[in-house]
């Protein structure tokens, strides 16, 4: 990709190579070192739509500021369908790269040596990324020439972009007795101290109402001073504005801290759930998955809700029951019994409210899995005329999730009419001891009254708490939920060495070939189901063809699961070129082993970036190669979708979220394919690739895998005579167990007539 042109000719006298990075930059700052004889361009980075100056700075931005990496990762970081790459989409990929970034105006001259490596906008001109400094001249990537160049120090205004290490990333460990929130939640803490400041400063505003109050019937309205009463209102107005502002800025603490736990929590529980071992997750309901994700919905409203402050707020009771007992004396017992006697009753509710939320929640989310069952499959719902029986299903389980939602909203109801009635009771106890000791010549009416407020405003914390006692409890939960998650074990892909070139161009340590050992391999996925592969053995040398027979439940598609690590073995090993599979880097089995499955499923994007899931470093030239050989370029290049200015063609039309609509379920399987043989891993597994395909299709199969003997070691699923016919080896499995391995003309006679 090339940057736009220059807004304004940027002086400056070329050098011969960068100050800092691995490696020299050459022509578009997208383009990578590419090692001689690899055949295609594998370090070309693509997926901006329309290239400028700021995209032109990514790479060399990173390369300056010493990131180590490889170029997938960059690519998996660009924005999805972002039309145009401004300067937030730039910050965005180096956060997801680890970076945290602060703008600063100021001019090239006045850039100092700490501020470096950093990105400046210059007013006027195209961006440039400085590496280095001296007396006299910057040394910068200049994005308009594509090259670093040495720049004097010119006044020119702009915009620097300083970019640091995150302090340990988005990312948190579990924390002691694995709380992960926790140890989230201990990096607000300084806000926290500063919402219970505020806190503290209210609860202080909140005793000039009463005492405002006292002073009027004891001394204005007793004294008959319209001056007193003024200067009392006065007061009392510089107290509520001073409430208003202060409450302001805790609300906002509280968005803010609420903010940022949503976009923190969200994207980590995301990320975990992306990371869990497929055992953990393939067999379980959308549903289900979709309610992991909605857990931390419940703390957010918690936090952005009146709840939250209601914890702030329990601990500066105690001011009000001493200004109590300073002007009411004994009064000052009315909250303290009524506190002890709500308390103990919210505590004994706990166990109660915590039954009764769990059985809601268990039964609103079968209903969200039932719903999402039948929207995925509404079309079979509606050939089989089967609409009633799904209704039926649905209307059960919505009668259930509203029965168990009546029983929390009733029980959450006896909580607000509690606390109404206890406040409705501690307002009668302390009028009925005011009147006495008022009477007694104790108190006057004007403290009796101050002594009614501040009661109240005591026993305010603890009925918004009674009443958001079933939003602790779902908070709690959802809590407990996280950690759980959070404690899981898994491997994260980025710690793992990748198996393709980075910035820097250095090959892996080692080439996988591709030979494939099963070595009395058993799966079971449940430890009381019958094995799935009951002790496979066969060893396959690399570059060869071989074809998996059976019938449905043989274990062919547990063969391919093994092989892609997705699952492990229960007992025995599954070994390439003589590593057992465990051993070996998940980031790095992926790069090795391209799996082509027997449905395809396309995303909501470009054709485009629907093959680049595969390879996200691919080239334009890397995406044709692919189609190509799964026979697919005419028609792809035929593809039209919108008009005018929204007219897409090519690679650049737009698939559904399922993709249909959109091309013909052939040309779907055939970038199915296409996808496949875009990662050019050294194994390739093809499950049934033949389905939905017509001669044209499946002769462009059959001439791609025939390229490939000798290459690539190829695992194909089929029952096509034709393409058992060009297998070096046949699989033949039954019942989990390997009843035959060997040459086609050794096995086909032993497999029965039915296969074919």
């Amino acid at each position: 990709m090339n940057a736009v042109p220059p807004l304004g000719e940027i002086p400056g006298e070329a050098l011969a190579a960068p100050p800092a990075g691995p490696a020299v930059l050459s022509g578009s700052p997208f383009s990578l070192p590419v090692a001689a004889g690899d055949g295609a361009s594998h370090g070309a980075l693509a997926g901006i739509a329309r290239p400028n100056d700021l995209s032109a700075s990514l790479l060399p931005l990173l390369e300056t500021l010493g990131w180590q990496g490889d170029p997938q990762q960059v690519a998996e970081a660009l924005p999805h369908f972002q039309e145009s790459f401004d300067i937030t989409a730039l910050r965005n990929v180096l956060a997801a790269m680890g970076y945290q970034s602060d703008a600063e105006k100021t001019a090239l001259n006045d850039i100092v040596a700490d501020m470096v490596p950093c990105l400046f906008l210059p007013e006027g001109r195209d961006a440039l990324v400085v590496a280095g400094l001296d007396a006299d001249n910057v040394e910068a990537f200049d994005t308009a020439q594509g090259r670093y160049v040495s720049l004097p120090r010119e006044a020119w205004t702009g915009t620097a972009y300083v970019f640091s290490p995150l302090d340990g990333g988005a990312q948190a460990s579990v924390g002691e007795g694995g709380d992960w929130l926790g140890a989230v939640v201990e990096r607000f803490k300084g806000l926290a101290f500063l919402a219970l400041g505020i806190t503290f400063l209210l609860n202080l505003l909140a005793l000039a109402l009463p005492l405002f109050v006292m002073a009027v019937y004891d001394q204005a309205i007793a004294a008959g001073s319209v001056q007193a009463m003024a200067y009392l209102a006065i007061g009392a107005g510089i107290a509520v504005i001073s409430d208003l502002v202060l409450r302001t800025l805790r609300f906002g603490i509280f968005s803010f801290v609420g903010a940022r736990l949503d976009n923190i929590v969200g994207i980590e529980v995301f990320r975990k759930i992306l990371q869990l071992p497929a055992a953990m997750i393939e067999r379980a309901a959308i549903g289900a998955q979709a309610s992991r994700i909605k857990d931390f919905e419940t703390m957010r409203e918690f936090l952005t809700g009146p709840a939250a402050p209601v914890l702030f707020e329990l601990p500066f009771v105690v001011v009000f029951i001493a200004m109590v007992a300073y002007l009411g004396g004994a009064i000052a017992f009315v909250p303290i019994v009524i506190l002890a006697l709500v308390g103990g009753l919210g505590l004994a509710a706990m166990s109660k409210i915590g039954e009764i939320a769990a059985k809601d929640s268990e039964a609103a989310a079968k209903k969200q899995e039932l719903t999402i069952e039948i929207l995925g499959g509404m079309r079979a719902i509606k050939y089989c005329g089967a609409e009633a029986t799904w209704l039926g299903r649905y209307r059960q389980l919505s009668a259930d999730a509203a029965l168990r939602g009546f029983y929390l909203a009733q029980f959450t109801s006896l909580l607000e009419t509690v606390s109404y009635v206890v406040m409705v009771a501690s307002g009668f106890a302390t009028v009925a001891i005011g009147a006495f000791r008022v009477e007694a010549g104790d108190m006057s009416y004007g403290a009796l009254v101050a002594c009614m407020i501040l009661v109240w405003r005591a026993l305010a914390p603890l009925q918004t708490g009674l009443v958001s006692l079933t939003r602790v409890t779902q908070v709690e939960s959802g809590v407990d939920h996280l950690n759980d998650l959070m404690r899981i074990e898994t491997t994260h892909e980025k710690t793992a060495k990748p198996a393709v070139r980075g910035l820097s161009g250095k090959e892996p340590d080692k080439k996988i070939e591709g030979r494939i050992t099963f070595t009395n391999v058993t799966m079971q996925y449940e430890a009381d189901s019958l094995p799935a592969l009951d002790g496979a053995n066969f060893d396959i040398k690399s570059g060869k063809i071989i074809a998996v027979l059976g019938s449905n439940g043989a274990g062919k598609s547990t063969m391919f699961k093994l092989l892609a690590g997705l699952y492990q073995a229960t007992s025995g090993s599954v070994r390439i070129d003589g590593r057992d599979v465990r051993d070996i880097p998940p980031a790095e089995l992926r790069q090795a082993v391209a799996y082509v499955p027997q449905t395809p499923q396309f995303f909501y994007g470009t054709i485009a970036q629907n093959l680049r899931l595969a390879h996200p470093t691919a080239t334009d030239d890397d995406l044709r190669w692919a189609v190509r050989q799964a026979g697919a370029l005419e028609d792809i290049e035929a593809l039209e979708q919108g008009s005018g200015e929204w007219k897409r063609t090519g690679f650049d039309v737009r698939l559904g979220d399922r993709g249909s609509g959109q091309v013909s379920p052939g040309l779907l399987q055939r970038l199915n394919l296409a996808r496949g043989y875009l990662k050019r891993a050294p194994i390739m597994l093809l499950d049934e690739p033949g389905n939905g395909l017509d001669q044209k299709g499946d002769q462009a199969l059959m001439q791609a895998i025939s390229n490939m003997r000798g290459e690539k070691t190829v695992f194909i699923v089929t029952h096509r005579p034709s393409h058992l016919k060009m297998a070096d080896r046949i699989i033949w499995l039954e019942y989990g167990s390997v009843r035959s391995v060997g040459r086609p003309k050794v096995v086909m006679p032993k497999t029965p007539g039915n296969f074919l």
